[in-house]
């Protein structure tokens, strides 16, 4: 069994037992060892505050349940793979990113994660949505260097 943070209704959170299903051959078993909470779509997710209108777009991957609760929300996670399915042994040992919610252990197909450059730790590999939000922004602004 695996635990994963739910939000079973606005502003609560709990810890819930969740089964891990058997490995597939394309797929891997992640260990979590660093997550991110985002400030800003997660605080709406707790609060019970995305609107209708925004719950198709605010859908994350391996996301649990729905915005109207109980939800599973969360796309910040790094770990290990811990184990694999056999078309995914390349993978074995790696440190790994994935769109995941917040879960101690969790299993996805392979293609779900991004191996982390060794030069590059945890705790900052963790920040990439945010880093992709930044370049975003910049494309959407369309700002260049020698800007104010």
């Amino acid at each position: 069994m695996a635990r994963a943070l739910w939000y079973p209704t606005k502003q609560t959170a709990e810890l819930r037992s969740t089964p891990l299903p058997a490995l597939r051959a394309n797929e891997v078993e992640i260990r979590a060892t660093h997550g991110a909470v985002s400030r800003g779509t997660e605080a709406l997710v707790f609060g019970g505050r995305v609107p209708e209108s925004e719950h198709a777009r605010m859908r994350c991957p391996h996301m649990g349940g729905e915005f109207t609760f109980p939800v599973k929300y969360g796309y910040c996670s790094v770990g290990v793979v811990a184990r694999c399915g056999d078309d995914a042994r390349h993978l074995e040992g790696e440190r790994v990113f994935c769109l995941h919610p917040h879960q101690d252990r969790y299993v996805v197909e392979a293609s779900w994660v991004n191996v982390i450059p060794d030069a590059t730790p945890s705790p900052r590999a963790v920040l990439a949505p945010n880093l992709e939000t930044a370049v975003n922004v910049v494309w959407d602004a369309k700002i260049a260097v020698g800007d104010r």
